[in-house]
């Protein structure tokens, strides 16, 4: 009864716009087709739950517990997973497109048909896993990352390191990323104007709360409302790849060759994010 009643109390939660669930319990928890869509679910235990078909797209589950549970045929795009527990869950059919699984724990979990394209998989815990039919071209992984014995990455189109992690070891900072975006901006500002130039950078920005902290002007200057001068985060500079590239492509769609533009001015911070 006590269980029913917390699952209840979630979905009614959700509905009316809640969206931070940190470390909540709700183990074997019937879930199938909940909408979790952006939630904090950090340190959540949701082990042996059912999640079967649940949208938990964008949702931040970093550091929490999922073994056994049933996400089949979940949308977890864009999902941080970050030191996540998955042990021996059930994946088959989920969308991991973009997710965040570093150091994520999937030991035997069963991956058949997933489609981790362009995931993170730096540094996680692949051993004994079911990878039938896994689709991972373009996903990240490093000299850490552990996959079944029989298991080639490179041959999957998975790509080992990235320029993402040469940018972390040189600590580069919130006023480079804002210096080069603005340039991307200004660029943007010749060809398309202010108006249209600070529309697509609102509509382009990914649903990340760290991004919030970024305020776009009525000419499309941006600025940052937190420390300028702190290092950014291997989870930040993935968001701001990901602003970066939505931006580009917006502009792309009247400015047909506007990608290669960006290139030929040598921006080189954002030129380095691009090729990851």
């Amino acid at each position: 009864m006590l269980k029913d009643s917390a699952e209840l109390e979630i979905r009614k939660r959700y509905s009316l716009g809640d969206r931070q669930f940190p470390n909540i319990r709700l183990r074997r928890a019937q879930l199938k087709g909940i909408k979790l869509a952006q939630a904090n679910l950090k340190g959540a235990d949701l082990s042996y739950a059912n999640l079967r078909d649940a949208d938990l797209s964008y949702a931040d589950l970093s550091n929490a517990y999922l073994n056994e549970t049933n996400l089949i045929g979940a949308n977890l795009t864009g999902a941080i997973l970050h030191s996540a527990s998955l042990i021996k869950a059930l994946l088959a059919n989920a969308d991991l497109k973009n997710a965040n699984l570093t150091e994520a724990f999937l030991t035997k979990a069963v991956l058949s048909n997933v489609s981790l394209i362009k995931a993170n998989l730096s540094g996680a815990y692949l051993n004994e896993a079911d990878l039938t039919g896994i689709q991972l071209q373009g996903a990240i992984f490093t000299p850490k990352t552990q996959f079944p014995g029989y298991f080639n990455p490179l041959t999957a189109g998975m790509v080992q390191k990235s320029s993402v992690d040469s940018l972390i070891q040189q600590k580069v900072t919130i006023t480079q990323l804002l210096t080069s975006f603005n340039q991307v901006a200004d660029c943007s500002n010749h060809y398309l104007g202010n108006i249209l130039t600070a529309k697509y950078l609102n509509s382009s920005r990914p649903p990340r709360e760290w991004l919030n902290n970024f305020q776009i002007d009525s000419q499309g200057k941006i600025t940052f409302t937190d420390n300028i001068n702190a290092p950014v985060t291997t989870l930040q500079l993935q968001y701001f790849q990901e602003w970066v590239g939505a931006f580009i492509k917006s502009c792309s769609l009247i400015i047909q060759d506007f990608a290669k533009v960006i290139k030929s001015k040598n921006i080189e911070l954002v030129n380095t994010i691009l090729k990851s």
